[in-house]
């Protein structure tokens, strides 16, 4: 691939993401398997593991991807020139807490958008049903390049049903 592109194939453990620099997962498609085992593990290439990734978005200018992993509870990070995997947020635990980085928790991430210097989260219930919020990442950026990953919801309060307020009451 050429340019800022990426392909994503996603599989129940890993994803199949080709860019100009590789891939991160491989995909046999004589065989239908995919390699890579599901688990909860940072690191490099097929090293790392997720568990149900199901949503996926890019900052092209800093060639970095972002991934809901699902049932791992997490936000992850995918820098694509080296395809090192991060936790960017989430602790692990399925949970609605606000805070940074791993201190903060999430239910049950599905979907992912970047946008400007954010990631907004869809974060549906503990069990994957209704009843969900809506979660903004705000991504502070050091000189050195590390970032701060601030979790905050946007709007839900976990329970079922509309309201049109001030955001808190909207799930």
């Amino acid at each position: 691939m050429t340019g800022n592109v990426w392909r994503v194939l996603m599989g129940t453990a890993c994803m199949q993401i080709e860019h100009k620099y590789g891939s991160v997962c491989q995909y046999d498609p004589n065989s239908q398997q995919w390699f890579g085992e599901a688990g909860d593990v940072d690191g490099a290439g097929t090293w790392s593991r997720f568990s149900s990734p199901t949503g996926i978005t890019g900052n092209v200018m800093r060639d970095t991807l972002f991934v809901a992993d699902t049932h791992n509870f997490k936000i992850r990070q995918i820098a694509v020139v080296d395809d090192n995997v991060t936790t960017l947020a989430g602790s692990g635990v399925s949970a609605h807490v606000d805070g940074t980085g791993t201190y903060a928790q999430f239910q049950h991430p599905v979907a992912v958008e970047f946008l400007e210097s954010a990631i907004y989260v869809a974060d549906q219930g503990a069990d994957g049903s209704a009843g969900g919020r809506v979660r903004k990442i705000s991504l502070v950026y050091a000189a050195n390049g590390d970032v701060a990953a601030v979790v905050t919801t946007l709007a839900g309060n976990g329970e079922s049903g509309y309201d049109i307020g001030n955001g808190e009451y909207i799930a």
